[in-house]
């Protein structure tokens, strides 16, 4: 692999080596089996795959998982009214947070991502756990709401969340933010003011 910033520099030694090698033929054929015993490996290789993916070294990557997360967080919204008919919001709930620890830890242990345990810092374990706090506070009132209102008003005032990430992002984070995600926010927030008017 190389930077596409040195494209055409691999490509001329490349062309140099082919053409104006100074290695014996026999020797040439020997290491060229040996790299395509290295190229089949690596395709042979899922996980080396999914961590290409998954470390977004795609320009592109970031954006179409922000999409998919989009498409599951509607279809989360719309299972959920559907399925908690009846049922305590809080079972609902509880039973949801069941399925999602099992899908996680199983792609973590896939990944074999699990090995890394051993490196969380203190400041890690204290955040994860206090985001996990939010996040299931979060889902516990996002459920009750659901549960007694539409889910087509109480999904746009959930995601005002976002406007809220912004300003806690500049407060917190010292992210910088640009003329052009105020105006975002701004009306994200008054879509949401707009949805829920009577």
């Amino acid at each position: 692999k190389i930077d596409a910033k040195h494209t055409e520099l691999a490509v001329d030694i490349l062309h140099d080596m082919i053409f104006h090698s100074k290695f014996d033929a026999k020797e040439l054929d020997r290491e060229r089996k040996v790299v395509m015993e290295e190229i089949n490996m690596y395709e042979d290789s899922p996980m080396r795959h999914v961590e290409d993916l998954l470390e977004g070294r795609s320009k592109i990557m970031w954006q179409l998982f922000a999409l998919l997360a989009a498409l599951f967080a509607a279809l989360t919204a719309i299972l959920a009214k559907i399925g908690i008919k009846g049922v305590d919001s809080n079972l609902a709930t509880a039973i949801r947070t069941v399925v999602v620890i099992l899908l996680v830890w199983g792609i973590v242990f896939f990944q074999g991502g699990h090995r890394e345990i051993d490196k969380l810092t203190k400041t890690n374990w204290t955040f994860l756990i206090l985001s996990g706090l939010a996040t299931g506070l979060s889902w516990l009132f996002y459920y009750k709401a659901i549960s007694i209102g539409d889910v087509s008003k109480v999904a746009p005032v959930d995601k005002c969340s976002i406007a809220l990430t912004l300003i806690l992002s500049f407060l917190i984070l010292g992210e910088h933010l640009s003329l052009k995600t105020i105006i975002a926010g701004g009306l994200i927030t008054a879509g949401t003011l707009v949805m829920v008017w009577k």
